[in-house]
């Protein structure tokens, strides 16, 4: 019978999922945007959606897909690197950045970056994952 390490199935680094890990746009160039977790753990961002819910009663569904995205960005989306503005100009790192570029400008790859956020996978422990390659 083999043994099953739950740790390495399951666990997850709550440091990752706040502090976020590196959804890689384009490795060579080393440009990526640093996600926190979409989970249970991460309470701040919990806290704002339950808020938002709060006040989507009768709001179309467009403008309300819209809030909810706001949201997921100013909560989870914690940084970037070599990140470039439509006229090639470097793009610092502000809420307001990440809410003009991933919800206003960009929203194809704000769909992408939730989609990762919801991955247990990229918030995985370390220790684990090495032991597991290691036996």
């Amino acid at each position: 019978m083999n043994k099953i390490n739950l740790f390495a199935k399951y666990g997850s680094d709550l440091n990752k999922e706040v502090k976020g890990v590196p959804f890689y746009i384009d490795k060579d160039a080393d440009c990526y945007i640093l996600v926190g977790r979409w989970c249970s753990r991460n309470i701040e961002h919990n806290k704002a959606q339950a808020e938002l819910s709060k006040t989507l009663v009768g709001v179309p569904e467009l403008e309300a897909e819209q809030a909810r995205k706001r949201v997921f960005v100013e909560h989870l989306i914690k940084g970037w690197n070599n990140v470039y503005d439509k006229d090639g100009n470097e793009l610092p790192f502000t809420v307001e950045n990440a809410v003009t570029l991933l919800v206003d400008e960009l929203p194809d790859l704000s769909d992408d970056l939730f989609a990762f956020s919801l991955n247990r996978e990229n918030f995985g422990l370390d220790s684990v994952e090495k032991a597991v390659k290691n036996s």
